[in-house]
């Protein structure tokens, strides 16, 4: 887990997810969040926009796009510890994922390396974030197309 000072839209009361916008597996993902979470608590912010850029300078490698981070009260956590940490908050079943982090970090950073090593070619790339709808749009804090940079 990563210190940060707690910048990002009060993340005691909001955990801001950061995920890699062009990526359908990645956006699917935050839709599917969107669907399951028990309370509308979660922000998101794709890695590629100004907002994610500027608010993660110095402390997170948001050029690493296979990677998908959680900030929360308890901190910032990446890859399979922010996957199961967002599970947490979801509805059962989806929430009972979270029992894996007891399988040792190595291993499931493993699987998750190689899911974001394929995760393009399984699931395709898009031009920008899509994952915003109207319904949805506050709970974004980058969803203008010109605060990301297409890749």
């Amino acid at each position: 887990m990563v210190s940060l000072s707690m910048r990002m839209d009060d993340p005691g009361r909001h955990p801001v997810i950061l995920f890699d916008g062009h990526c359908g597996l990645c956006n699917a993902s935050v839709r599917f969040v969107l669907r399951h979470e028990v309370r509308p608590d979660f922000r998101f912010a794709p890695l590629q926009s100004g907002w994610a850029q500027e608010q993660a300078k110095g402390v997170l490698d948001v050029d690493q796009l296979n990677t998908v981070y959680l900030v929360d009260s308890e901190g910032v956590h990446a890859r399979s510890d922010a996957v199961l940490r967002i599970a947490r908050q979801l509805r059962p079943p989806w929430r009972w994922l979270a029992v894996c982090l007891m399988i040792p970090r190595p291993v499931r950073d493993a699987v998750y390396r190689l899911i974001g090593r394929l995760r393009y070619a399984l699931f395709g790339r898009s031009a920008y974030c899509a994952v915003a709808t109207p319904a949805v749009q506050d709970r974004f804090l980058a969803t203008d197309e010109r605060d990301q940079t297409p890749r």
